[in-house]
């Protein structure tokens, strides 16, 4: 017998087939049995029954409600349409029932109960104004200042057309009712301090202009003499608006002017004399619009008066730009809601998206403390373009039919989800792209944003597709608005289209995607680029900006690649005689086509394939683009790629891009990086406190791991050590080592100051290895250069009285400084080192040995003390196995054991084996210098007990929770963020900190019965509370001559692994 809680074979059960099904009757007994079900589907049913009204179950199941199951999220959602639909039955329940916190519940329905009356008080108004031929600015003005102790409501309001209060005063017949004053009541309401914006715009992008200029084709009398009377009235309210700050040279979202529109002849030629002053005084505008942007300060003080002055003398200051947000996420962030209002009236595109990736909606939600005000603003906003958006789909073939539910069901989604609304999986049209082709043909921004932002949707062409477009058929049909949505938000490009659509998309985006781009670049925070990042872009510009004699470096292609810089490239390439299929990293042997295929960048992808890139040319390893882009995770770009040649092709390892694409998503499925659910996601995206997201995020890993108890995570951490005696392992092991030996050798023939002995290091060397053998590490022992006993380099230790800790000083000796005297200087240590590899590894006929093991860009990069190699191994037999191994390479200067270890602390049988030891000396920094322990660590920690190695491998453990490995897709960097930003205050290696840490609890418990399963948890906690105390006495820090940048290495995120800890020493798992 099947039970009704069993999944069929798609995953579904019962409840779930009946909610798609919409059998009301039988959801509302199934969700009877609701604690069986998986609390998703139990919300999705919650809000099908929401949306059918099933007012009275719905009670009676909160009545029965417990907090721990059904989300904050569903709960508003039920108290928002309860309130819409003056549901107070409902309302009473919410109050009664212990849903959230007294006072959190009475605040929340009581800003929903207010901004429910603000939301009529708006419609009331409009409904008024349609109404009357003629109304005076203080009848309004009492309107929308009704119940001033709680709201009042400014001008720049919009109805469900997004038309402004202006825009039905100037379109009103009393404009040329020679019985009504309209000329003195617009003056009195522009000289009003908060009047409306003279610059509104409707959902169509029209301004009052626009719809003055209409009204001389719709009212006008048949009379000439009284015809000529009313066109004079008219261009006596036009110069009224003009003086005001109207500009007659804003296009609508079609591209028409004003004068486009005026049926007169006299009012035509007036505005088009008024465009073509304000367009010449807009030439002297610097090239470069954005630069100290007023804007965005306005908008984030909430200075509505000066923020109106400057936007009408700026040009394109709406959207996001110079590396920051636009200013409609920044007056959201600062609950600025009359400026929000204002800046929707102004036009601030909703799809816009911050320089964080976020949405209008999800910045809304995801800003602490916003009023409820707030987010049904936006909300409203969204759901009246959306609306208006629907009734311009007419026809009911199968893809407008599809595209009618679809916004239907956003419309819904939005009221009850916010910011977790998507495209509705009901109304997926194969890839969506012949449905992303009409949206754009009707011209439907907002659910052409909708649509884009879908993982499934294709965005781009395939040879099959016959030069349509969503760019192209958007400016075919003259939707601009359309196009700037698709080219701006989703960096869909306007190039190689039709010769026609292509002079059209000139014309609307001339130079403004190459600018924006690269403006963004410009300014990027300097904080987030390095030395080298600022030097590229410098030569980037020098080279647009050069007439001729002009020569690209590939260090600058390398980084268009990387970043996806299409309209920059696209830029060079008019400029250039650039061959597309030219080697650009000589290290990985990649093109363009291949980096921006490993960043996932399709858009850049395409343009590269349309321009004539060939996507069968093979990197090193006869790795192809799609072979990349699987490897990677890419799945848009190698659905895109596996139509082209090469598509299909293997690797030098036997492996096609599909199956690379399985290893891949083997190794995601490993570190549970899918674990996270919907609210989870949310929570994240939406709270901005990362020890709150660190907390999500180790709770979640922990339950996916099955931690739940001191007893599980120890378990758990022994099971995911990597068995270096397995053989699988020992082969990758092997490989890699007969490879750097070979390497190693290589580099010294070629350079001998870097001939040395390869030393291995790091969690390999030390046995204490988690998931997957894909992190080794070297010490590459120099022979030039040394410090033991009549060596030619000598040490010096000098107290630093600032740190509180010991600087370490290299004096080499006279016959080094005369000839290899800048080697010890800033890095070049490093910087020498990494030239000397990459020249070995450039070479044609270097091999490394094995078909499964590949070099993938970036190659190559310099670290903290040397140099990490990053690689692909692939094997191709029945599991597919892939790993994306990195390897650092670390040039050493050997040296004595120094004498202040701390190491005597250690049992003596440690100290035993450590006796004689020698350590190296390492380059950390510009002339920093810090000793490395690492021979010392391999044979101490390689020699661990078992319960000993437990608990560091535990520590391990819960860290890689938190933190990002090198080649995660960004989707999942999303939601790692916190390791950088909160955990680390600086970029230190997780090993280093866990080692430190556990060394000293070594030496603090040398006694053999310290370390029992029972004392397990113990040392785990012991291990975070050390961090914790040396975060805040960094001057105690006595780990081994810790040099001057790691002293502040610890933050204050091990606070949540403390509480995570203890919460499950408490078995509250």
């Amino acid at each position: 017998m099947v039970s009704v809680l069993s999944p069929n074979e798609n995953g579904d059960t019962a409840l779930m087939l009946a909610v798609k099904d919409e059998l009301t009757d039988t959801v509302v007994i199934l969700l009877d049995k609701w604690k069986h079900f998986r609390i998703s589907q139990v919300h999705y049913a919650l809000e099908h029954l929401i949306h059918h009204h099933r007012w009275s179950f719905i009670r009676d199941f909160l009545k029965n409600y417990h907090g721990d199951r059904i989300s904050h999220l569903t709960l508003r959602g039920v108290l928002r349409l309860a309130i819409e639909k003056e549901n107070l039955d409902t309302i009473l329940l919410m109050l009664e029932n212990n849903v959230w916190e007294k006072q959190l519940k009475e605040k929340y329905i009581n800003d929903e109960i207010k901004r429910m009356d603000v939301v009529k008080r708006e419609e009331r108004i409009f409904e008024l104004i349609k109404m009357k031929i003629y109304l005076k600015v203080e009848e309004i003005q009492s309107l929308l200042g009704e119940n001033k102790s709680q709201y009042d409501i400014p001008w720049t309001i919009r109805d469900e057309k997004g038309a402004s209060i202006l825009h039905y005063i100037v379109s009103s017949p009393s404009c040329i009712d020679f019985q009504y004053d309209i000329q003195n009541e617009i003056t009195q309401l522009m000289n009003s301090k908060d009047g409306p914006y003279i610059n509104a715009v409707d959902f169509e992008g029209k301004t009052c202009l626009h719809y003055l200029a209409e009204l001389t084709g719709i009212h006008f009398s048949n009379c000439i003499i009284k015809k000529y009377r009313q066109e004079a009235r008219i261009i006596s309210i036009i110069e009224i608006l003009i003086k005001f700050g109207a500009n007659a040279a804003l296009s609508d979202y079609s591209g028409k002017l004003p004068e486009e529109l005026a049926k007169l002849p006299k009012t035509e030629y007036f505005l088009k004399e008024q465009r073509k002053a304000i367009t010449s005084k807009q030439e002297t505008l610097n090239e470069f619009p954005y630069e100290n942007d007023p804007v965005l300060e306005a908008a984030s003080n909430g200075e509505d008066t000066n923020l109106k002055k400057y936007l009408q003398k700026q040009k394109n200051t709406l959207r996001a730009q110079n590396g920051y947000s636009g200013p409609l996420h920044i007056a959201i962030a600062q609950g600025h809601w009359k400026t929000v209002q204002l800046l929707l009236s102004a036009g601030a595109p909703l799809s816009d998206i911050s320089n964080e990736g976020f949405t209008v909606l999800e910045t809304a939600y995801r800003t602490e403390n916003l009023h409820a005000r707030m987010h049904a603003l936006i909300r409203h906003a969204y759901i009246n373009q959306l609306n208006y958006e629907l009734r311009k789909v007419i026809g009911n073939n199968n893809l407008r039919a599809t595209l009618k539910k679809g916004i239907r069901q956003l419309v819904e989604d939005i009221k009850l989800k916010g910011y977790n609304a998507k495209w509705p999986k009901q109304a997926y049209f194969r890839d969506n792209w012949k449905l992303l082709l009409t949206a754009a043909k009707l011209g439907l921004s907002l659910t052409c944003h909708f649509i884009c932002f879908e993982t499934y949707t294709r965005v781009t062409r395939l040879p099959g597709d016959k030069q349509e477009h969503p760019v192209c058929i958007a400016l075919s049909n003259s939707h601009i608005e359309c196009a700037r949505v698709l080219c701006i938000d989703h960096k869909l490009h306007p190039y190689h289209l039709p010769p026609e659509q292509e002079k059209i998309a000139f014309k609307f985006f001339n130079n403004s995607l190459f600018l924006e781009e690269f403006e963004k670049i410009k300014n990027l925070p300097t904080s987030n680029l390095n030395c080298n990042n600022i030097s590229i872009i410098k030569k980037m510009s020098s080279l647009i900006h050069e007439k001729s004699n002009v020569s690209v470096d590939n260090e600058v292609l390398r980084f268009i690649a990387e970043n996806g810089l299409l309209h920059t490239l696209n830029k060079i390439i008019n400029k250039v005689n650039l061959d597309l299929n030219e080697i650009v990293d000589t290290v990985s042997r990649s093109g363009l086509i291949h980096i921006a295929a490993r960043y996932g960048h399709i858009i850049l992808l395409e343009y590269l394939v349309l321009s004539g890139a060939n996507t069968s040319i093979c990197a090193q390893g006869k790795l192809t683009p799609a072979h990349l882009s699987a490897l990677f995770g890419h799945t848009r770009c190698w659905e895109y790629l596996k139509c082209l040649p090469g598509g299909q092709e293997d690797s030098l390892s036997g492996m096609d891009p599909e199956s690379s694409l399985k290893g891949f998503q083997e190794m995601v499925k490993t570190l549970k990086l899918h674990s996270l659910d919907e609210e989870e996601k949310s929570n994240i995206y939406n709270n901005p406190q990362p020890r709150a997201t660190a907390q999500i995020l180790l709770n979640n890993k922990g339950k996916h791991f099955d931690i739940g108890s001191p007893k599980t995570l120890l378990q758990c951490a022994m099971d995911k050590k990597v068995d270096l005696e397995d053989f699988k392992n020992t082969k990758i092991q092997e490989a890699f080592e007969l490879l750097f030996k070979s390497l190693v050798h290589r580099v010294g023939q070629s350079d001998n100051r870097f001939e040395g002995e390869l030393v291995p290091a790091g969690s390999v060397a030390e046995n204490i290895r988690l998931h997957f053998l894909d992190e080794l590490d070297y010490n590459v022992v120099l022979k030039k250069f040394h410090a033991m006993d009549n060596g030619n380099i000598n040490i010096e230790t000098v107290w630093n009285a600032d740190t509180g800790l010991k600087d370490i000083r290299l004096i080499p000796d006279e016959k080094i400084r005369t000839h290899d005297r800048m080697i010890f200087e800033e890095r070049n240590l490093i910087t020498e080192f990494k030239l000397a590899v990459e020249n070995v590894l450039s070479d044609p006929a270097y091999e490394f040995g094995t078909q499964n093991l590949s070099l993938v860009y970036p190659g190559i990069s310099e670290t903290r003390v040397g140099i990490a190699l990053y690689f692909v191994w692939s094997e191709n037999d029945e599991t597919s196995r892939i790993l994306l191994p990195s390897v650092d390479l670390v040039p050493a200067i050997p040296a004595p054991l120094p004498e202040d270890t701390g190491l005597k602390t250690l049992p003596h049988e440690s100290q035993d084996m450590l006796k004689n030891k020698n350590v190296c000396i390492v380059c950390c920094g510009k002339s920093q210098w810090r000793y490395s322990l690492s021979s010392i660590e391999n044979v101490l920690l390689s020699n661990l007990e078992l319960h000993q190695r437990a608990v560091i491998l535990a520590c391990k453990l819960l860290c890689s929770f938190l933190k990002p490995d090198w080649w995660y897709p960004e989707e999942f960097k999303r939601f790692y963020q916190v390791w950088k930003n909160i955990y680390l205050k600086i970029d230190v290696p997780v090993s280093y900190v866990i080692k430190a840490a556990f060394i000293k609890e070594l030496a603090a418990n040398t006694k053999s019965d310290s370390w029992t399963e029972a004392s397990f948890i113990n040392h785990v906690i012991s291990i975070f509370e050390r961090m914790i105390d040396e975060s805040h006495k960094p001057k105690q820090v006595k780990s081994f001559f810790v040099p001057s940048y790691e002293s502040q290495r610890f933050g204050d995120g091990a606070y949540n692994f403390l509480e995570y800890l203890n919460n499950l020493k408490k078995n509250k798992f």
